[in-house]
């Protein structure tokens, strides 16, 4: 079968390997590629070349612009609530990762839509197919729960109907995601299947992920991406200096928080452009870092700093942080979220996936009338003195179609700030949220 897009032929589509086979480094190939990725094996763990780094890296690279932008348009839509403004949660890279696991099923207008939206640039399947398990492997380093340093766990699922003709091309493409369900006649059950994978993958964080109105017997398909980190600070905070102290959630509104301090040698920086200070908290490992943007007053809202964000303005202000002496203060809080993405995915430009008449999925499935009916995201976070516990889930359903920088010593999260948990080796956002309100 050949790709409305021309690209691709199922006769192009060679056996795929487990990633098992990759890390030891076997003479073989992938469902796309002729050349399997280079791997480097030490006890139970892999380490992926600077070449390979490189490469995923650059094809990342639009993943920082994509989750800024989502963030954005989440974040305003929710900035309305004035009584009670919302603290917000989510994980760019999950949603990413599911849409891209659309990505391979697509063609023709479909994907190229697609890759508009997640800004993949120039890249064809076949590099972000490899730049994918690259990314897979570069979480299964991590994914160890003996480790000492942080736990970073990545999981995708393609969970299908029976019924659902799929393509040689995607059984070999994603051979190790595939999970065949009855949804047509064991609708119920299936759900309970998809949230305790779900659960599990998650550490139990998140829980009870879908309900009935997600999974029904129009259901064909569900793409399911779940990531899970657990990091303890490189310089952990003493409990007994945990104090309450005054937040300021706007101009003329205050609350309690538990505020949790210290002094030491941290990257900061503070950026003209954003009005804010940035600080960047590193995990125990270096790869995995917390960077906290704290606008210069509570009259220079979150709302503003969103407004002149962008991946551009971003990874120039990183470039201009450095350590420094400083006094640390940072609240203890507990942040979950569930949101239906759709319509805001469609406001950013997704507009052929999500039409029945328009989306073109042949990629996936001979069953010309695949078409995404919903993107549900869920993500919670857990800051305490020894580190952070994140989790994030993204599933997407498919159905037939019927001014000078001051002299600072201080960083005190005492008013409304945003935070990434961001990946520093390859460069992009796992996590990133608004801390607004202790009430909320």
């Amino acid at each position: 079968m050949e790709s409305s897009s021309g690209r691709y032929k199922e006769g192009h589509v060679n056996e795929v390997t487990t990633a098992t086979e990759i890390a030891l480094k076997e003479p073989i190939e992938t469902a796309i590629s002729t050349e399997a990725p280079e791997h480097k094996c030490i006890g139970s763990k892999q380490i992926i070349n600077s070449r390979e780094v490189t490469s995923t890296t650059e094809f990342y690279g639009g993943e920082v612009d994509f989750g800024i932008d989502l963030f954005k348009r989440v974040y305003m839509d929710n900035s309305e609530i004035k009584i009670k403004p919302p603290n917000l949660f989510i994980s760019p890279f999950s949603i990413h990762s599911a849409l891209l696991l659309a990505y391979f099923g697509s063609a023709g207008e479909t994907e190229t839509n697609l890759g508009e939206v997640l800004r993949l640039g120039d890249t064809d399947k076949k590099e972000a197919f490899r730049s994918y398990k690259a990314m897979l492997y570069r979480f299964l380093n991590t994914a160890n729960p003996t480790s000492k340093s942080y736990y970073l766990g990545l999981a995708n699922k393609v969970f299908f109907d029976s019924s659902e003709p799929l393509s040689n091309y995607i059984t070999k493409l994603l051979s190790e995601e595939l999970e065949e369900m009855d949804f047509q006649y064991k609708s119920f059950e299936s759900l309970c299947m998809i949230n305790e994978w779900v659960k599990n993958q998650t550490k139990g964080k998140i829980d009870n992920f879908l309900n009935e109105s997600d999974i029904h017997e129009r259901t064909r398909m569900v793409l399911v991406n779940a990531v899970y980190f657990k990091g303890d600070w490189k310089h952990q905070f003493n409990p007994e200096q945990t104090k309450p102290e005054i937040f300021h959630v706007s101009s003329n509104k205050q609350s309690f928080v538990d505020m949790m301090f210290q002094e030491g040698r941290f990257r900061h920086g503070f950026c003209e452009e954003l009005m804010s200070d940035i600080l960047e908290v590193p995990y125990v490992g270096k790869d995995i870092s917390m960077f906290i943007l704290l606008p210069s007053s509570v009259k220079n809202t979150l709302c503003d700093v969103l407004s002149k964000l962008n991946g551009k303005i971003w990874k120039k202000a990183l470039k201009n942080i450095e350590k420094v002496n400083i006094e640390v203060g940072i609240p203890k809080f507990r942040i979950e979220a569930s949101i239906y993405l759709t319509e805001y995915l469609e406001n950013m430009g997704l507009k052929h996936a999500l039409d029945p008449s328009l989306a073109d999925f042949t990629n996936f499935s001979s069953n010309p009338d695949l078409y995404i009916e919903k993107v549900k995201h869920n993500a919670v976070v857990e800051l305490n003195e020894e580190g952070s516990e994140a989790a994030a889930v993204t599933a997407v359903t498919f159905r037939f179609r019927s001014a000078k920088q001051p002299k600072r010593k201080k960083f005190i999260c005492n008013r409304p700030f945003m935070f990434m948990i961001y990946d520093n080796m390859i460069d992009f956002i796992l996590f990133m949220g608004a801390y607004q309100n202790p009430e909320s």
